[in-house]
């Protein structure tokens, strides 16, 4: 019902959005994987675990989510050419959903790993009603803005009723969560403030757009230092699955 054109514009947007949240949490969940099915007998430790993972996820997605969003006119204008730019809207929306899809992932290999794929198949069922319920009338109200909307508030419903769920089985707390994601959530913010500024600054070159990539990661993982330097210690630690 939105056509070819508006189809290829929704499904670049798609990948553009997803396909660094993919990457990164494909590669977390073979580390916690093993580590999750290990641990299971001792719900103390499986929290840890899953608290530091989920630490991981936000430090490494949240700012490329972020990035993606705020520099998302330069990178259409820079790299794909601006027969691209109808597809700005839905890729600052779908930004958030890769965010969303992220911490679906971190969950999902938790219900896995503790042989609770039951779990997961009601989280998805939830996922593909809601789609299915709004989908089509904020599609043809907004067009593939519209479709993505559907897409992220019916996940972040989703992540919503996974983390009740998890909570139940490794029973972390709300406070914990928030408390470990201060500092990267804070870092995150400054790395917004950071790129903002320089996009007003810049002019919209390709060179350009790539100095300011290369200044933001280096602005961002300095403060991820500078706050908290262990950091570096433990994501090394958790990348090889050396840690607990």
């Amino acid at each position: 019902f939105l056509g070819a054109n508006m189809l290829g514009f929704y499904a670049l947007a798609y990948n553009i959005s997803s396909l660094p949240s993919m990457a990164i949490s494909q590669i977390l969940a073979k580390v916690s994987f093993p580590l999750y099915s290990k641990l299971q007998e001792d719900q103390a430790k499986l929290k840890e675990a899953f608290l530091n993972f989920f630490l991981l996820n936000i430090i490494l997605i949240l700012p490329i989510s972020l990035g993606i969003y705020i520099l998302a006119y330069p990178l259409i204008i820079n790299v794909l050419g601006i027969k691209w730019m109808p597809m700005l809207g839905v890729l600052k929306i779908l930004c958030i959903f890769g965010f969303l899809r992220s911490l679906g992932g971190i969950t999902g290999v938790v219900f896995n790993s503790l042989g609770r794929p039951g779990e997961l198949k009601k989280l998805v069922l939830i996922h593909v009603i809601l789609m299915s319920i709004s989908i089509f009338p904020l599609g043809l109200k907004w067009g593939i803005e519209g479709v993505g909307i559907s897409v992220v508030i019916s996940q972040f419903i989703n992540i919503y009723f996974a983390f009740i769920k998890l909570k139940k089985l490794i029973n972390f707390n709300w406070r914990e969560i928030f408390k470990i994601n201060l500092i990267p959530f804070s870092a995150s913010f400054l790395l917004v403030i950071f790129l903002v500024i320089l996009k007003y600054f810049i002019k919209d070159t390709l060179l350009n757009f790539l100095i300011i990539i290369i200044s933001g990661s280096i602005f961002y993982l300095g403060l991820i230092y500078l706050f908290k330097k262990e950091w570096y210690f433990k994501i090394w630690n958790l990348i090889k699955g050396l840690e607990f």
